[in-house]
């Protein structure tokens, strides 16, 4: 429901902004997602992580209060600097009025908020509470999306912000008041416990140079688009990297959710190696054949979330998805760094990856040609995993199987494939796409087990039962 609210909500401003309205929302929100992981210093999996080792209500209240405290110090300093940044130009138009800096600081906070909360609440495992706070975001920002894209388009970007702040407001009410009824409130007064916040700390170091180098790249190239090419250009960008994002974002989210606790708790090396296996397993199975039908339809699904304004996006989305095959694998080796406690290389594999993103692209960005920049995000992620598979090799003796890499191989030849073929009509896009989506649905089942392929057969029996029965 969250994820097809989104989506709805996308195609609004769409269609009310064009790619010029569509590049100056990027921007903002971009901004916005960087600061908000500056301030929470993306400290949620440390968070989930000392959440689910305190045995007792008191220890969880401590450590739930001292991280609150935290990200409430860390947004008051990106403040004046967020200000003083504004008053000195950092080529953003609306950060040259101190309203929009006010009201974007508030925006932040609560967001930070949200990150501490939903970490707590990952570490309780309340995964329906989670779940449910993701549907009250999506349904707000659904209704909001018409009103806030009319005032973005008549200038009115404070209050677009204020759209924003309204959103987090509302999500902190309601994942605190979850809390509450836990019997966790925030006591400030008992927070500053120097212990509790170097273990927040500790982790939190490598988990903000990861998120932060990562969201301030994405905002550089976007900025970089904008300053060479104008909006129009960023808004196109912008659609590529929504649609391939937008995936991406939820099956990541969700894995991390019902696989990273168990992760973390696993208590020697044999059961990590198991329980990454699993995981990796999964993400290719989920994420070969989705991307796989996204690239083969990605001009009808470019169309249909956007406009045809946005039809050159098509392009740059098509390399975007191969590097999304790679994000999702290192993403899952970032969740096995986290929980061997290996801070130091996860922070320094996320940076190089960032430097090495960035420097491509801004050697390519002057060409015009987009499409180069989802090259070079493919190239960088490829690069990403192959350190990471290394280094998995020598701290638990994992290596992909045999099997494994031929699927590996085949989705990427498949993605290649789509990505050389553009269909011109539907009828086009149907009939290529049909042989190609089975067989990475093939390559897909390759990948299970006996079990699972029973338990999937007898499934989808019951379906088929139900459907006669109707």
């Amino acid at each position: 429901m969250s994820f097809a609210a989104s989506l709805i909500a996308v195609k609004i401003f769409a269609l009310l902004l064009g790619p010029t309205g569509q590049g100056q929302i990027s921007i903002i929100k971009q901004l916005f997602q960087s600061l908000n992981l500056i301030s929470s210093l993306n400290c949620q999996s440390a968070i989930t992580e000392g959440i689910s080792s305190k045995e007792s209500n008191i220890k969880k209240q401590a450590f739930y209060s001292s991280a609150l405290l935290l990200t409430f110090i860390s947004t008051s300093i990106a403040l004046p600097a967020l200000y003083i940044a504004g008053r000195n130009g950092l080529t953003i138009e609306f950060l040259n009025k101190p309203t929009n800096v006010l009201l974007l600081f508030f925006a932040v906070l609560f967001a930070s908020f949200n990150v501490v909360c939903v970490g707590v609440l990952n570490g309780l495992n309340q995964i329906k509470s989670i779940i449910r706070g993701t549907v009250l975001n999506g349904t707000l920002q659904l209704l909001l999306a018409a009103p806030s894209a009319l005032l973005l388009k008549n200038n009115n970007t404070d209050l677009f912000i204020a759209y924003l702040l309204l959103v987090q407001i509302a999500l902190f009410t309601y994942y605190s008041t979850n809390l509450l009824k836990m019997g966790l409130f925030p006591r400030l007064n008992k927070a500053i416990n120097f212990n509790e916040l170097w273990n927040i700390l500790r982790p939190t170091v490598a988990l903000f140079i990861s998120g932060a180098s990562a969201a301030l790249t994405l905002l550089g190239i976007r900025l970089l688009i904008s300053n060479t090419a104008g909006y129009h250009a960023a808004g196109l960008f912008d659609a590529a990297w929504t649609i391939a994002n937008t995936n991406a974002t939820l099956v990541l989210t969700s894995l991390s959710i019902i696989y990273f606790p168990g992760l973390l708790k696993s208590e020697n090396t044999h059961e990590k190696l198991t329980h990454y296996k699993l995981i990796f397993r999964l993400s290719l199975m989920i994420f070969g054949p989705l991307l796989v039908i996204i690239s083969t339809g990605r001009g009808i699904a470019t169309y249909i979330l956007f406009s045809d304004e946005f039809s050159r996006s098509a392009d740059i989305l098509k390399f975007i998805l191969i590097g999304d095959l790679f994000k999702s694998l290192v993403y899952t080796c970032g969740y096995l760094c986290l929980s061997l406690r290996k801070y130091t290389n996860y922070a320094l594999i996320d940076l190089s990856w960032s430097i090495v993103f960035f420097s491509a692209s801004f050697l390519v960005i002057d060409s015009g040609k987009y499409e180069y920049i989802g090259i070079a995000y493919a190239t960088s992620y490829a690069l990403a995993f192959c350190v990471y598979a290394t280094l998995a090799s020598h701290w638990i003796a994992w290596r992909p199987s045999g099997k494994e890499l031929i699927v590996l191989a085949g989705f990427l030849s498949l993605l290649c494939v789509s990505a050389a073929i553009s269909p011109r009509s539907l009828s086009e896009a149907a009939a290529f796409a049909t042989p190609v989506t089975g067989i990475a649905v093939g390559l897909s089942l390759c990948l299970m087990t006996k079990n699972e392929r029973e338990g999937l057969l007898r499934f989808m029996r019951s379906l088929r039962r139900r459907a006669e029965n109707l």
